[in-house]
């Protein structure tokens, strides 16, 4: 439930700061900063689909608990859908979600067990990656260069 509370100040934070805006055209900066894009976002949908499968699973088998699996769906679609106008913007937020939302996993102290650093890297991870990607994006689009490589 955490998670869900840091990713909807995440949302409000990607509304205030790309609605109302044009949305980044990358075209100038190559076809590896639309990639990076594309990547940043597939990795995002990768992540809804993985709640998507338990939420569909735990209805389809009966516990109607798993509705609460759809509303981190929708929550992760809405940030995809933002990060995907604003890359750059985008990027920091959700790079910045994914290591808070592990960190908070986590919590202090690193004498942790292996379920709260898989849980962490499971829920952390898909957005830093993702986070990184659109970053890096953003960086190439803001420059106008195409990324080498």
């Amino acid at each position: 439930m955490g998670t869900v509370i840091l990713e909807l100040v995440a949302i409000a934070a990607l509304a205030i700061l790309t609605l109302g805006r044009a949305r980044a055209d990358l075209s100038a900066a190559g076809r590896g900063a639309v990639w990076l894009r594309r990547a940043g976002l597939a990795i995002l949908a990768a992540y809804a689909g993985f709640f998507l499968l338990f939420g569909v699973g735990e209805m389809a088998s009966g516990d109607w608990s798993g509705a609460g699996h759809l509303i981190s769906v929708l929550v992760v679609l809405m940030l995809a859908i933002l990060a995907g106008r604003r890359p750059l913007v985008g990027g920091i937020v959700l790079l910045a979600l994914g290591i808070i939302s592990a960190a908070a996993i986590i919590g202090p102290g690193l004498a942790t067990g292996s379920g709260r650093l898989t849980s962490a890297a499971l829920l952390g991870g898909p957005q830093t990656l993702s986070g990184a990607c659109l970053l890096v994006a953003g960086l190439f689009a803001r420059r106008g260069t195409p990324p080498t490589g």
